[in-house]
């Protein structure tokens, strides 16, 4: 029978539907279905999954929205073009940006301001609401309006009495039964999720009742509708001749002054720059014209302008920033940005952008983490309704499945505690079965004896738990044509997307990441600054050997990237004397080189214990600054570009080949399309076939020297602050909270076996902050347990109005503190000095 599921909720129906976009799409197909619609609560989530897995199949696909509605009940509203999409998407946003947060709701009003959608009112919500209401929602509706016929939730008399309502109204009705599940086990899930959303969540929400929520067979279909209304459906595909675009691209246009061209200002600000550092020879002047032209031929000089001005904010604003990955290796962002010189450090700019790269470039940058959210804010601003967070969708893990589900279910605190202890933090709930038959501490778990909650949380496995805020990425574009906004907790507008999602669709996406150690270093900076010292660390020559020595002696508790026991062995095996040491340092300690037994010829070539050989001599140009050993992510750019004739796109893209899961056939396909190239050259066949094997074992989990260069370059700072100021070097690292793997303690005792003396926590002396006395370093009051932060507060306002508490009745009387946190101090130390003046 000839079908179009119209009122269709997945997963993003957030704990409500069952099954992912891709999943209805495989299930459609498998029925020889020719299209399917999706229609989830307040939002267009699964939008691109479902258009992609439509393409892939071959299937009409719709995605569109159910909204609530401020006056009661709730409106199915579909895309008829790219302006009714655009419509769609300003009136979810306006939904959930006009309500309050987590309760969006869609005012009738709105509608008419719309243009190009389509409504199908629910029969269920016309059924709650009554006549007068459908009456009223028809009218208001300036689109093509439907009435949605329900299925076995509605009854037989309800679908009647509707049919009534409609031909009084004027209105066509359709076959809509709602869709929660694919198969029956799916509607035992609908209700655990609904009552998870009521339980824990308290929402006003009901699942479906018993028999409804199936994607309906043809038999179904027959017995609830007649075959003029099940055809009818189809009208909506030829009113919705609607395809949402994939893989175009929406590159910012930057603002650019009367006169200029975005290529003309991104071309004198870097020649201005080459200028300002004095360097206009013919290698720096060759390789800027060279990145230009290529930046400029794929029509991204507006999004480094856009990167340029985002830098341009946080050093005016004194927010510490560096780029990381790729982008590291080109000169126009060293320019832009600062970093090390890639040029001076032969960074390859074909691993950041090349002729096989079809999206566009990927510039991430590290701020300050206490201040990154000035940076997205001023984003947001700087360009309003074009900016907004990129989404992460988390799925149920195991211990929040069994948790919530046990809740959920009626189960008290103490006994989801007892069921989700030793369950792994990582695993996921499908996994529970196997991990309760070989885990040893999970023998005789409670979990086994209750089969009916296992299957449920491995039900629900994989399926999204709600919206959240991706650490750091934001969505720059003409966002309200394209995708729905919503508000983050922290009041942040932040896209339906993820990532994935976000760059399929087109848009530019950016990560704008915090990074503790910057914030680290900045407070370092103030506390020399404080001091009357002033330090560049942008200008600290890379050579300093006192630096070398100290990380020689694997003495880098606290410094970034050098500080775990693994890598200070590995900095112990190699003494690296060099900048250039420090890189291949940081990128040894990966995965791709381990993996491929690369560090231990490297660490004997570099100490001259093992003679340096190459496979061929066209390697050694490419090899030579790793002694022999393929260490970067460039050398196999360049190896499978000098080897085997690959175009820096070409080999590229095999690199990114290999770093996906790739079948035994197709690993075997480029294996010998690389060797055939290779022997074509003249290049011996062993040769080949060792170059593949080092090749295809590093490309998936090796290090691009240019991230490997911005990551120096901090640990180089952070091990330069550490060798010639010590004490405001760990008070940094104390103030900007966990940073690395070491908590305050060990910090503490690290200062203090470098000459720092540690101060106790004193009422008359102690900030909220770990302050400096001298070269000593003074413990806040925050960290005594039993004072909170607000006991904090009372002492530093009393002792800010009246001045230093002249013993311990005079703290009492003017801060009011409790016994407990008098004792707390007490304990602590905080009053000693009060006590032996009053002795």
């Amino acid at each position: 029978m000839r079908f179009l599921p119209l009122h269709t909720h997945s997963a993003f129906s957030f704990l409500y539907g069952t099954f992912h976009p891709q999943a209805l799409v495989e299930a459609v197909a498998a029925r020889s279905g020719a299209g399917v619609c999706l229609c989830d609560w307040h939002g267009l989530y699964g939008m691109v999954r479902l258009a992609k897995a439509g393409q892939e199949r071959r299937l009409y696909t719709l995605c569109g929205v159910e909204l609530a509605l401020a006056q009661g009940g709730s409106l199915i509203l579909y895309p008829q073009d790219a302006a009714g999409h655009a419509s769609l998407c300003r009136l979810v946003t306006r939904a959930h940006l006009g309500h309050q947060r987590g309760q969006p709701r869609l005012e009738l009003a709105w509608l008419q301001e719309s243009s190009r959608v389509l409504a199908v009112i629910p029969g269920l919500a016309a059924l709650e609401q009554g006549a007068a209401w459908l009456a009223r929602v028809a009218e208001v509706c300036p689109g093509p309006v439907f009435l949605g016929l329900p299925g076995p939730e509605a009854g037989d008399a309800g679908r009647d009495l509707l049919r009534q309502w409609a031909g009084a109204v004027g209105l066509d009705c359709l076959a809509a039964p709602e869709v929660v599940a694919l198969e029956s086990p799916g509607l035992v899930l609908h209700k655990a999720l609904v009552s998870i959303a009521q339980t824990i969540h308290h929402r006003q929400v009901e699942p479906l009742p018993p028999g409804a929520g199936l994607l309906p067979t043809d038999t179904d279909l027959a017995r609830w509708f007649s075959a003029a209304e099940v055809k009818s459906t189809w009208r909506v595909a030829d009113l919705c001749a609607f395809e949402l675009p994939l893989g175009r691209r929406y590159l910012p246009a930057y603002p650019t002054p009367p006169g200029q061209t975005p290529q003309r200002l991104l071309s004198a600000r870097c020649l201005k720059g080459l200028a300002r550092r004095g360097l206009v020879d013919k290698t720096y002047a060759g390789r800027l014209l060279k990145e230009l032209k290529a930046i400029h031929a794929f029509g991204f000089d507006d999004y480094f302008l856009l990167v340029a001005d985002i830098v341009d904010f946080a050093r005016n604003r004194g927010i510490r920033c560096t780029v990381r990955g790729s982008a590291a290796g080109s000169l126009v962002t060293w320019l832009l940005c600062g970093g090390p010189d890639p040029v001076a450090h032969d960074l390859l700019f074909e691993r950041f952008l090349n002729d096989g790269r079809n999206e566009p470039p990927d510039v991430d940058l590290d701020f300050d983490s206490l201040r990154r959210d000035e940076v997205l804010r001023h984003v947001m601003e700087r360009f309003p309704g074009g900016a907004a967070m990129v989404a992460t969708v988390p799925t149920f893990r195991a211990r929040s499945a069994i948790r919530e589900l046990c809740l959920a279910s009626g189960g008290s605190r103490e006994r989801a505690g007892a069921l989700t202890d030793f369950i792994p933090h990582y695993a996921r709930p499908d996994k529970l079965p196997h991990l309760l038959q070989v885990t040893p501490e999970m023998k005789g778990h409670p979990l086994a004896k209750e089969p009916r909650l296992l299957a449920l949380a491995v039900g629900i496995s994989g399926l999204p738990r709600q919206l959240s805020v991706h650490l750091g990425g934001v969505a720059i574009g003409p966002l309200e044509e394209l995708v729905p906004v919503e508000l983050s907790a922290q009041g942040l507008p932040v896209v339906q997307l993820d990532k994935d999602d976000v760059e399929a669709l087109g848009l530019i996406e950016m990560d704008l990441l915090g990074l503790r150690m910057h914030s680290a270093i900045a407070a370092s900076l103030a506390a020399l600054e404080q001091a009357g010292q002033t330090v560049d660390l942008e200008r600290v020559p890379l050579d300093d050997q006192a630096v070398y020595e100290l990380l020689c002696s694997t003495d880098t508790l606290g410094i970034f990237q050098v500080e775990s026991p693994g890598q200070r062995g590995l900095l112990g095996r190699l003494q690296p004397r060099s900048f250039h040491d420090l890189i291949v340092e940081i990128s040894l300690f990966r995965p791709g080189p381990m993996r491929a037994d690369m560090v231990t010829p490297y660490v004997e070539r570099h100490a001259g214990r093992q003679p340096l050989t190459y496979a061929h001599p066209l390697l050694e140009p490419i090899l030579k600054e790793t002694l022999g050993v393929v260490v970067f992510q460039e050398q196999v750019l360049r190896i499978a570009h000098v080897l085997a004739g690959l175009s820096y796109g070409q080999a590229d893209g095999l690199r990114r080949a290999m770093t996906h899961r790739r079948t035994p056939a197709q690993m075997q396909g480029m294996r010998a399309d690389f060797m055939g190239r290779c022997l074509e050259r003249g290049v011996d066949e062993g040769v080949a076939l060792l170059l593949w094997d080092q090749v295809s074992s590093f490309a998936s989990y090796g290090f691009p020297k240019a991230h490997a260069a911005a990551f120096a370059f901090i640990a180089y700072q952070s091990a330069w602050l550490r060798t010639h100021h010590p004490p405001e070097f760990f008070l940094g690292l104390l103030n900007a909270g966990h940073v690395g793997g070491y908590p305050p303690r060990v910090l503490l005792n690290e200062a203090r076996r470098q000459g720092c003396a540690i101060l106790p926590p004193d009422v008359n002396q102690s900030r909220d902050l770990y302050t400096l006395e001298q070269v000593a370093i003074r413990v806040p009051l925050v960290v005594i347990r039993g004072m909170g932060p607000a006991g904090v507060a009372k002492i530093l306002e009393a002792r800010q109005r009246g001045g230093p508490f002249l013993d311990v009745f005079d703290l009492a009387r003017r801060t009011r503190l409790n016994r407990t946190q008098m004792e707390a101090l007490r304990q602590a130390g905080a009053l000693n000095a009060l006590l032996r003046r009053a002795a």
